[in-house]
């Protein structure tokens, strides 16, 4: 009876090992790309692909349609999410997993699409997972992905890899991971944007400092100018400006459930 209770674990074990070859949330439903809500926890960290073997190390970068990285994002377009699973030596194969998240209340984007060969995409948490189908040949994974609308604000991806010896254990292999928060570009968070909540900035006309008066909190505010560029962030509701050129500025503000609101002003 124990040889046979021996027995059923090892094949439970080996089966635990295989299914996450074909992906961890499709087969067992636990993300684990330690993304907020998550376990915290991922591969490398539960006893499983927790080895030094390959010295795995995860990058993670944005592309736009013309192949530049980039740490802003415009809404609603499409993007490129390049994953590098760094090692050293000659493992037999890699495994992956990724999320993107709305900073704001961490809930996912679910933008990706168009995946490609031996990926898969997994529902858990209310989220889009993608990560591998089966054992994949190469250490560089592109994924395609969609901005969100406009007015999200930042959104963070969460990733996490494996680089493995294909022995069919979690032995020898090993694991990390990674994240990247990306902006939302600012200009475009301004355009056309409909306000959450009123603000009032004064003194407008402005020579020397600017305050702004609202009936929420705010948690985050900026000064932009008219290109979008960030000229400084507002801090206690009051900033300088005697040290920025006179013309036309905007001042965006958030508030802690993430909603915005726009006012501009004119510093002479």
């Amino acid at each position: 009876m124990k040889k046979t209770l021996i027995y059923i674990a090892l094949i439970s074990v080996a089966f635990i090992f295989m299914s996450n070859r074909r992906g961890r949330t499709s087969q067992t439903g636990q993300p684990s790309t330690t993304a907020p809500g998550e376990s915290g926890q991922y591969c490398g960290s539960i006893g499983c692909h927790s080895t030094t073997t390959y010295e795995t190390d995860i990058r993670l970068a944005l592309t736009d349609a013309d192949g530049n990285v980039v740490d802003q994002y415009n809404p609603g377009e499409d993007y490129t999410v390049n994953i590098e699973i760094g090692h050293v030596g000659t493992p037999a194969g890699y495994g992956f997993q990724i999320v993107s998240l709305r900073d704001s209340d961490e809930s996912g984007i679910n933008n990706f699409f168009d995946l490609p060969a031996l990926t898969q995409e997994a529902t858990a948490l209310n989220r889009q997972y993608i990560e591998q189908s089966d054992r994949l040949p190469n250490d560089n994974i592109s994924l395609n992905w969609t901005a969100p609308t406009n007015g999200t604000g930042d959104v963070t991806f969460y990733v996490a890899g494996n680089a493995v010896n294909g022995n069919g254990s979690s032995g020898g292999d090993s694991g990390d991971t990674t994240r990247l928060t990306i902006k939302e570009e600012i200009m475009s968070s301004i355009n056309g944007i409909n306000n959450d909540y009123d603000i009032i900035v004064y003194p407008n006309p402005a020579q020397d400092q600017i305050s702004i008066m609202s009936d929420i909190s705010i948690d985050k505010a900026y000064v932009i100018d008219a290109s979008g560029k960030l000229i400084k962030e507002i801090r206690n509701n009051t900033a300088i400006i005697s040290d920025i050129n006179n013309g036309l500025y905007y001042v965006k503000t958030i508030n802690d459930k993430g909603q915005t609101s726009v006012m501009n002003f004119v510093k002479y």
